[in-house]
Order: C-alpha cells, then sequence, then structure tokens
C-alpha cells in the first residue's frame, strides 16, 4: 500500500485538522470556565486585580 502526497494531504485536512479545532476549541472553553469560576469563588477585595 503506497500512500502518496495527495492522499496525506487529504487525510491531514479531513481528519487531523478538525480535530485539532475541536481539542482547543473544548481546551479553551474549559480553561475560561475554570478561570471564571476561580473569581466568581474568591472574595471581593481580591478581583479588583
Amino acid at each position: 500500500m503506497n500512500i502518496g502526497a495527495v492522499e496525506i494531504l487529504l487525510i491531514a485536512v479531513l481528519w487531523v485538522i478538525p480535530a485539532m479545532l475541536v481539542f482547543f476549541g473544548l481546551y479553551w472553553t474549559i480553561r475560561l470556565a475554570i478561570r471564571h469560576e476561580m473569581r466568581r469563588a474568591s472574595p471581593p477585595h481580591q478581583r479588583e486585580r
């Protein structure tokens, strides 16, 4: 089975790039949610920073 450059590019476009976008989207969503909860849970005098 010989895979050419076109097939590798097609696999990258159809699978790898969307998978990376989903991963980073979930990562940033979770990170922002954790940050928001930490700010919400902190006392008011620490929020000014």
